[in-house]
Order: C-alpha cells, then structure tokens, then sequence
C-alpha cells in the first residue's frame, strides 16, 4: 500500500504595488495641508477680526530673513567638523555649498532625498560617500534633539498659560533622542548600510558621547537665532506684544523648534508642510491672548506662521543658488581620506579639540 505524502501548503505572499506607498505619502500631505488650511480659514473668517489691522516693518523683516541665515549655519559648521573628526577632508567651502543646497531637498516627501543630496554633492576624492551619509543623518538627529532639549528647558523656564507642555514634548524626546545615542545610532548605522556596502568595504566610523555632546550646543545656538526668526516677524506685525522681549526671544526658539521637530517626525509631510504651520500657530495664539485677546491673537499667529513658511521658503531657494556656485569638493593630493583615522593622526586645523 503507497501512502501518498500531503503537499506542503502553500504560503500566500502579498504583493505590493510599487506605486501604493508614492500614493498614500500624497494622499497623506494633501489632507494634513487641507485640515491646517481650513483650520486657518477658519480664524480668518471670524466677524470682527480685522477691526486691528496687521502692518507688515520691512526691517524687522530683514532682520528676521538674516537670523534664520545665520541659524543655518551652525548645523552646517557642526557637519563639517564632525566629517572632519571622522577623519575626512572636506573643503569648508565645499561642506557649506552642500549643506545650503541640500536644504532644497527637505521640500520633497519622505525626508531621504534631502539627506541623499546633501551627501552627494560632498561625496568624492576627501570624502567617503557611506562616511557622508553617515555624518549627514547624525547631523539632523543631533540638531532635532538639541532643539527638543532646548525648547523643553525654556517652556518650562518660562511658559505661559495653554502651553503644551508635558508628556507631548517628553515623548517627541524619548523618540529622537534615543537614536541620536552614539551606542544606538553606531548599530543602527552599520546594520542598515550592510546590505549596501562591498564585503571587503572599512567599517564605518563610530561616534562617542563627546561628539554628541559638542553638536547640542552647537547645534542648540542654530535654533536660538532661529526662534529670532518668529520673533522679529511678530515684531513686524505686532510690535510691542510682549512685554519683555528677552523671555519671549526664548519662547519663540521652543515654538520654532519644537514645531520643527514634529514636522521632522512626519514623514508625509515635506518641509514639515502643514504640522510646523499649524503648531507655530497654536502656540503662538496662546502666548499672545495674554495681551492682544484671543480673537487678535489667533489672527496675527495665523499671519505670523504663513509668513514664516514663505519666508524660509524663499531663503532656502535663495541660498541654495547662492551657494550653488560655491567651489565643490576637490582633490587634496589626489588622495582618498583613509579608511579609519590613523592613531595620533593630526587633524584639519578646524577639528583640532575635538574628538569622538
């Protein structure tokens, strides 16, 4: 008698379509950006809100246009010296032109073009491409957790009544702050890159604490002159709202930070579109009912948020052609950067002091 042996079932396998997941980050965008638009619709539309006309200073606007410049450039200077800690050659000229450029790639969904760009436009003789993307994403976790850190510490410092402090912020800590961790972004980094490098590839550096450590407070001075930002285009529209402008200065930078980093988080929404906007908004509502009402106070935050997303929009366009033509990445001696900084190694004369 044959016994006959029973097939093995078969494993249903679902397939994806190529074009669900381009789909759903659209579809993702446009409702987030139609809620927040409707929302500010909304204020607008509320009888007897422009009984106090809004004037926009073309001064305070300059000085907000030259803080948010300014801002940008401590995550740059801090990705420059990191890249030269880790033992690459990097020209500072060059390391700006990409830096500045690749901010153009913030505005497209899903938050990797940006940080691919920025990495290829400084890939090449001096430094390692997986060196690049390396420094690149360390580079945007450690400013997102040092402007998380900072907004914490000054909402809690001084913050007025309605602000949303609390286990909001502590949880938009415990996520990004934990990979910014040198112990957990070291695995992370060499897990996710090992599928795409040669076998007989380096490895890739590894970062420490001290490094951490020096981006928070370089990085944490970035988002000090960009809380001036929003401060200085308050100033335009409504000037003397606050009382004292020093404690307010402070408050703007945790608005401006906090709502960046929530923006960060949500992949779908490129730039932060829609998120930041609506969360600089109520924040800002909040702060100035104190002294403007409710009603005004939602106005000028409504004002206030779109002005200050056209105009990081137009710097970054602006800068990004600046500095486009700023002299690239060159040789330095025809040499590649080693794989791994040589023990006792001198440095480029910028990264001297600090170490990883």
């Amino acid at each position: 008698m044959v016994t006959e042996t029973p097939a093995p079932p078969r494993r249903l396998r679902l397939t994806v379509p190529p074009w669900l997941w381009p789909a759903t980050k659209a579809l993702l965008t446009v409702a987030v950006v139609a809620a927040v638009a409707w929302q500010f619709a909304e204020v607008l539309r509320r009888p007897g809100l422009w009984e106090h006309s809004l004037h926009l200073r073309p001064a305070w606007l300059a000085v907000a246009a030259a803080l948010y410049l300014v801002g940008l450039g401590f995550p740059a200077f801090y990705w420059y010296r990191l890249l030269c800690v880790l033992g690459q050659r990097p020209r500072f000229l060059a390391a700006l032109r990409a830096y500045y450029v690749g901010q153009l790639g913030r505005y497209v969904p899903g938050k990797v073009v940006g940080l691919g760009m920025r990495a290829r436009l400084l890939s090449g003789p001096g430094v390692r491409p997986g060196v690049a993307v390396l420094t690149v994403a360390y580079e945007s976790l450690t400013t997102i957790t040092s402007g998380v850190l900072l907004g914490l510490v000054l909402l809690a410092w001084d913050a007025p009544a309605g602000s949303p402090l609390g286990w909001r912020g502590l949880a938009l800590l415990a996520v990004v702050g934990v990979l910014v961790l040198p112990g957990v972004f070291n695995r992370l980094a060499e897990r996710t890159s090992r599928p795409f490098r040669p076998a007989d590839a380096p490895p890739l550096p590894r970062l420490r604490f001290r490094t951490l450590l020096f981006g928070l407070l370089v990085t944490g001075g970035g988002w000090l002159a960009q809380g001036g930002t929003l401060w200085a285009l308050n100033e335009a529209l409504t000037p003397g709202a606050w009382a004292d402008p020093a404690a307010a200065w402070g408050r703007c930078t945790a608005y401006v930070a906090l709502a960046y980093a929530a923006g960060f988080l949500v992949l779908a929404a490129p730039g932060g579109l829609g998120v930041r906007d609506y969360l600089i908004q109520h924040f800002l509502a909040a702060d100035l009912a104190r002294t403007l009402g409710a009603e005004r106070a939602a106005a000028a935050a409504v004002v206030a948020a779109l002005l200050l997303r056209l105009l990081w929009t137009m710097l970054d366009v602006a800068a990004a052609a600046a500095c486009w033509w700023l002299p690239g990445q060159k040789a330095s001696g025809g040499r590649q950067p080693p794989d791994e900084p040589p023990s006792g190694a001198l440095r480029p004369p910028l990264a001297r002091g600090v170490t990883t």
